[in-house]
């Protein structure tokens, strides 16, 4: 009670960041909203380096653009800019690869992108048509593992030196309304098609349990007091997710009610809570990166070894879905990982709106 008392007395903000001269940040989804505005923060506190890694090359001049004008300075020979599908396992080791040649270290990878509540459909493999993976655990869970996996080196490497790495791992408050019967037992069960929202709230819950594995792992392996894992929820954000969960569920509406009176009305009543929730709840994408801001840079995560936790606005720690806690089921949903990385699964290319928490600010 007490720390809740002081948490909510004096909030964490940016103001807090350290200054974070020489240090290098792997950003993915970050040529706007949420992650845009966590590397301008960075920016204004003398980042070194920014490489985001986004399949929207198209965003990536004006994201430049916007770093300078708020951080004060011009910032464009510090960024590195890779396209990237988190969809596409090839395209992600390809980034692991650049990343490796342009820096000796990595201080903070911050895994943001993601599919949000949109309807997508079990691709076919490009490869040989026999494997396929739902695009939003294919994207969200398994093309973050593959680079979070493929950057420990460097993460390691950069903790040994300086001991303080971190990694942050968007999830959401969702992942709580996953369905009770996830098991994260096979392909097959990540395979069950169960709408744009339910298959979001899964890969979110999954997220969280790679978080708690990884925090054991660095543990184990005696990083436990040098790199810092978490997963954070940032708030309810206005973001790109809302209009394509929108465009999905109105798609939905029309399918179940027709194209009529009542699948018009349906479809008028989404938009119109659509619009309330926008206007009333959400934040603006800077409110919305200070619990990333917070798992990445504040000096507190250090000093108190926070790690495998679930971290929430104004750095908070909040308890994750009590599943979470069970260490088998987080060794279930590590090795089901695994299991798909080493298949080495060859998803369809393609956008998805693989930007569920970073699409959210008009300047970019």
């Amino acid at each position: 009670m007490a720390s809740i008392v002081h948490d909510m007395l004096n909030p964490w903000s940016a103001s807090k960041i350290p200054m974070l001269t020489g240090k290098v940040a792997v950003v993915t989804g970050g040529n706007e909203g949420i992650a845009a505005a966590f590397i301008t923060e960075l920016f204004k506190h003398d980042l070194a380096k920014a490489i985001i890694l986004s399949n929207d090359k198209e965003r990536y001049p004006a994201a430049v653009e916007h770093f300078s004008k708020e951080a004060g300075h011009d910032v464009s020979s510090k960024v590195i800019f890779h396209e990237m599908d988190l969809g596409d396992y090839d395209s992600v080791k390809k980034a692991v690869e650049q990343i490796k040649k342009e820096t000796d270290r990595v201080d903070i990878l911050n895994c943001s992108a993601a599919i949000g509540m949109y309807e997508t459909d079990v691709p076919t493999s490009t490869m040989d048509k026999k494997h396929g993976l739902d695009r939003h655990f294919a994207c969200n869970n398994i093309g973050h593992a593959i680079l979070t996996q493929g950057l420990l080196p460097l993460i390691k490497k950069t903790a040994d030196q300086t001991h303080d790495a971190r990694i942050v791992i968007m999830s959401s408050n969702l992942h709580f309304s996953a369905p009770s019967d996830v098991k994260f037992a096979s392909i097959e069960e990540i395979n069950t098609t169960l709408g744009p929202t339910l298959q979001y709230n899964r890969s979110k819950l999954g997220i969280v349990l790679y978080t708690k594995k990884l925090a054991r792992q660095f543990k184990a392996e005696g990083y436990g007091d040098k790199i810092f894992v978490n997963a954070i929820h940032p708030g309810v954000v206005k973001t790109a997710q809302q209009d394509g969960a929108l465009d999905s569920y109105q798609k939905i509406a029309h399918e179940k009610l027709g194209d009529g009176v009542l699948g018009n009305i349906a479809s008028s009543a989404l938009a119109g809570t659509n619009y309330a929730m926008r206007v009333l709840l959400e934040k603006d994408s800077p409110e919305g990166a200070l619990s990333a801001l917070y798992a990445a840079t504040a000096e507190e995560v250090k000093e108190k070894k926070t790690s495998g936790e679930y971290i929430v606005p104004n750095g908070t720690i909040q308890q994750a879905d009590k599943r979470t806690l069970d260490e088998s089921f987080q060794d279930r949903y590590y090795n089901l990982v695994q299991e798909i990385i080493q298949k080495d699964l060859q998803n369809v290319q393609g956008a998805d709106h693989q930007d569920s928490t970073t699409r959210g600010f008009a300047t970019i």
